[in-house]
């Protein structure tokens, strides 16, 4: 397996909707275990399963296990990288996909026009790998692929790869602006129980079934990695471990065992060892957005069918979680008013 081309290959069935591409996994010397989302370095051996929209697979596997021998040299470790089928053509060779026309230019023979059109893909920072449906950023590499009716190309890029330079730039501005505010009086007139105040909505939202989305609280730990290297004084004596927790979106506050979730800003502490930061997450924060969007709304529902939670409960780890989870309902309003740890 120290051929890229033959990791690559090993894709054949890996998952169209996974949260990262084959190619970029092959790249970082991981070929498909065919278990799950299971894949196996082939210089040492490290498996990774977890993953998460926005990784850096090389990164994560430098920070995971820095004396690898592919990650200290991928030369001297017998890789064989592919050749990049693009750079084989001329015509392509040094252009600048930056540019919104070069990109348009890239789909020629596009096998889904009715599906997604090439225009609105180049726009959103896409261009063509001339390969089936696969498609590439032009700023962070992400590929995309296997496009549905119905797909809008923004979107689907802001989902997969939040950080991107391109989608904080340009899509997420395009995006807000495109919104179209709804005529005021009739949303008054059809929801009794909300309040509009200026352009923010007040009131039960948990009894319209909304549940309001915000952007992540810490975007600088945005990434496996930033959060990974916040467990450098992390005790190594607990059962959960840096790179669980950090998947699961904690990161280190540097204090005793207390992590903190960079997206909705929930924080946990008191671990015990049969704990599992996945768990402990969708249970006392089901709102989590980036919780959510990764285990899906069955797992949430199913953590908190199983959780147990009351006031009278004595943990402090679940006193402190209990009094996050009132503070969620009761919405962003009183936010500063909730102490965030509570001393036992």
């Amino acid at each position: 397996m120290n051929l890229e081309q033959n990791r690559l290959e090993t894709f054949n069935d890996w998952p169209a909707d996974a949260p990262v591409s084959s190619e970029r996994i092959a790249r970082a010397g991981f070929f498909y275990t065919k278990r799950d989302y299971q894949v196996e370095c082939f210089a040492c051996g490290m498996n990774l399963s977890e993953w998460n929209y926005g990784d850096q697979v090389m990164a994560r596997h430098r920070a995971l296990n820095p004396q690898c021998p592919f990650v200290l040299s991928s030369t001297s470790s017998g890789n064989v990288p592919a050749v990049d089928q693009l750079r084989t053509v001329p015509s392509t060779s040094s252009l600048d996909y930056r540019n919104e026309e070069v990109r348009l230019s890239s789909f020629v023979n596009w096998p889904k026009p009715d599906i997604v059109t090439p225009e609105d893909l180049a726009r959103a920072g896409f261009y063509s790998l001339r390969t089936s449906d696969n498609t590439k950023c032009a700023f962070c590499h992400g590929v995309v692929r296997a496009w549905e009716l119905n797909d809008i190309p923004d979107v689907e890029h802001k989902r997969h790869f939040p950080m991107c330079p391109f989608v904080t730039s340009i899509i997420n501005p395009r995006l807000e602006s495109s919104r179209t505010p709804g005529h005021r009086p009739e949303q008054e007139a059809t929801f009794k129980n909300v309040n509009l105040i200026g352009d923010t909505v007040t009131g039960s939202l948990n009894e319209l079934g909304v549940q309001k989305h915000n952007g992540p609280k810490r975007a600088d730990f945005g990434t496996i990695e930033s959060r990974l290297r916040s467990f450098a004084s992390w005790s190594p004596h607990l059962i959960q471990t840096p790179d669980v927790l950090a998947q699961a979106g904690f990161y280190y506050e540097g204090l005793g065992d207390q992590v903190r979730c960079f997206h909705c800003d929930g924080g946990l502490r008191n671990w015990d060892p049969d704990d599992d930061p996945w768990t402990e997450h969708a249970r006392w924060f089901p709102r989590c957005s980036f919780v959510n969007l990764v285990k899906g709304q069955e797992f949430v529902t199913a953590c908190q069918i199983d959780t147990g939670l009351s006031p009278s409960t004595t943990s402090c780890k679940q006193k402190h979680t209990f009094n996050l989870l009132i503070f969620i309902a009761l919405g962003d309003a009183i936010r500063t008013c909730i102490i965030p740890w509570v001393k036992c």
